[in-house]
């Protein structure tokens, strides 16, 4: 999700939550796209949304921890 196509895959995967909003994945996805453009805040929100919708995937829990760390928060 790096480089030059992050925005056109950002775009996709925000195409991909408005046609199904319990896809956990792509709002996983979103948060690390959020997440690599600086967007603290919004990563944690997609992130916090993907942990209710997939709460037994490790990857998205410990992506969530990342960003709240990086947002200087500890809850």
């Amino acid at each position: 999700l790096q480089g030059a196509r992050s925005d056109e895959a950002h775009a996709l995967l925000l195409e991909c939550v408005k046609a199904d909003p319990t896809n956990g994945r792509a709002h996983a996805l979103i948060g690390v796209c959020h997440a690599q453009a600086g967007n603290l805040e919004a990563s944690v929100r997609s992130l916090e949304t993907a942990v209710l919708l997939l709460p037994d995937d490790t990857a998205i829990q410990y992506n969530l921890a990342n960003a709240l760390a990086q947002a200087g928060r500890s809850d």
